[in-house]
């Protein structure tokens, strides 16, 4: 998998994408055909992930029609912003659950994993050690280093805060 997809990455059609949709001619299976006439451009790839039942192929297949090229990414920021308006400043696990949201959208797998720990850090750097194992191994080890960092600063920043 050269093109691990992020989900804020916006992708659209190359030309031997817009051809495929048209003539079907390279007999790509159905799940990733509708992933293709999805992408239009202006669509989040957390969209067109939502739209696949199973999230781990939907990843494998966006990244299959990147390396194909039947598809681009016009939009790669490195890191989107946090946005924290409507969490309380205390609050680390929704703070941490937001930041899974917002770099890999509603990954149920990874939400799981803070929903089920407890709000102290032990178990919070349990679930964030976990979650970028899961990441590493399932989605791309560049971005689960990233993930790693920022979910460690929250802890981090709290920790100042209280102090």
């Amino acid at each position: 998998m050269r093109h691990p997809v992020q989900p804020h990455w916006i992708l659209e059609k190359t030309p031997k994408g817009r051809d495929e949709v048209v003539s079907r001619a390279h007999h790509l299976p159905p799940p990733i055909r509708s992933l293709l006439i999805l992408a239009d451009g202006q669509r989040p790839a957390r969209d067109l992930l939502s739209a696949s039942t199973d999230p781990l192929r939907g990843q494998a297949s966006l990244s299959m029609l990147l390396d194909e090229g039947f598809l681009q990414s016009v939009a790669q920021p490195a890191e989107p912003p946090l946005e924290w308006a409507d969490i309380q400043e205390s609050d680390r696990k929704p703070r941490l659950m937001a930041l899974v949201r917002q770099m890999f959208g509603a990954q149920a797998k990874l939400l799981q994993k803070f929903e089920l720990a407890q709000d102290d850090p032990a178990s919070l750097k349990a679930a964030i050690d976990a979650s970028c194992k899961f990441v590493r191994l399932f989605i791309d080890g560049p971005q689960a280093d990233v993930f790693q960092r920022r979910a460690y600063a929250l802890l981090d920043e709290h920790r100042t805060r209280v102090n």
